[in-house]
């Protein structure tokens, strides 16, 4: 058996956007990521909100070391945070080579409601509501 060489590797992170971050930054982030997701046989999502990303991303172990790298150097956000590290048989998001996620505002409205998000893995979807719920305005809480 081959076991582990077809494997993918999925992390999901979030990091902190710098003072300097220009309004189209975020724009040119994807396109940027998008084209060389497709070089590096990467796929997966970001969301902007509250001056924070949140991104997804599944590809070999070598791609993502290599991603990773280039994100440590990348002076358009800080204080990167790994949130989980997972090894899957298959892609959660095999078409989206880097799609953008738009926050829903109605807060604590199901990731699972917005069109195409209800194929999420559970631990995702778990991770984006506690991203959404942290980049929400601070409210009285019950």
């Amino acid at each position: 058996e081959n076991s582990g060489v077809n494997r993918v590797l999925q992390i999901a992170y979030v990091s902190r956007a710098s003072s300097v971050l220009a309004p189209d930054d975020v724009f040119k982030i994807i396109e940027t990521s998008a084209r060389n997701n497709s070089r590096d046989d990467l796929t997966g999502f970001l969301i902007f909100a509250e001056n924070r990303f949140f991104q997804v991303v599944e590809g070999s172990r070598s791609a993502i070391d290599a991603l990773l790298s280039r994100l440590g150097e990348d002076t358009r956000h800080s204080q990167i945070e790994s949130l989980s590290q997972t090894e899957i048989a298959q892609r959660a998001f095999p078409n989206w080579r880097m799609k953008r996620l738009k926050p829903d505002t109605r807060i604590g409205a199901p990731i699972g409601e917005t069109p195409g998000l209800d194929h999420f893995p559970t631990h995702l979807k778990h991770l984006v509501r506690q991203f959404l719920a942290a980049s929400q305005p601070a409210t009285e809480a019950a």
